[in-house]
């Protein structure tokens, strides 16, 4: 049997996350910071920047898995679903944490 993975989706300042198999997601942030302050149409990225999305990243993604999901994501599969035009700095930074 295959375990769950746990599935995070992201866009224009939302964030929703929970278990592949279930209905709807556990938990969901409407006014999440990193599409917010990273903006779509954002192309030029310098080091403060991704820097800043980086610890936005973290700190979203560390709230998520272990304040409302209660697991450690190294123990599970992760699956991100993102826009079709998402920013590739977010989404390298996303991969990246």
């Amino acid at each position: 049997m295959v375990s769950p993975a746990v599935v995070i989706e992201y866009g224009a300042g939302f964030l929703r996350g929970g278990f592949s198999g279930e209905a709807t997601p556990r938990w969901s942030s409407l006014n999440s910071a990193i599409l917010s302050s990273y903006g779509h149409g954002c192309h030029q990225e310098n080091e403060g920047d991704l820097e800043d999305l980086r610890l936005l990243c973290v700190e979203e993604l560390y709230a998520l898995f272990h304040m409302h999901l209660l697991i450690k994501p190294r123990d599970w599969r992760v699956v991100v679903v993102e826009p079709l035009l998402a920013p590739s700095a977010l989404r390298n930074t996303l991969l990246d944490v």
